[in-house]
């Protein structure tokens, strides 16, 4: 949000590979994703979505890929699994 204050644009470079989390961690997790989510979705800068390795599942929506980002863009050696 500080960057649609200022109207910088965010460029995200993107390597979310699967992990596990401790079942005391998902909740907070989940909350987390939410929140980061809730504000890609409020922002009225350009974002450009760079996947630079691996990009899984709700990891890549969440990290900009599909509709949530302007542009996406992937190394020639990028693996994207929806």
């Amino acid at each position: 949000m500080l960057c649609d204050s200022f109207n910088v644009p965010i460029v995200l470079l993107t390597d979310t590979p699967a992990s596990r989390l401790a079942p005391r961690r998902r909740k907070a997790a989940r909350r987390q994703d939410h929140d980061f989510m809730n504000a890609m979705t409020l922002l009225t800068v350009p974002r450009l979505s760079v996947i630079v390795r691996k990009s899984y599942g709700r990891a890549y929506v969440c990290m900009g890929g599909g509709r949530h980002s302007d542009d996406v863009a992937a190394w020639p050696t990028a693996e994207v699994v929806l």
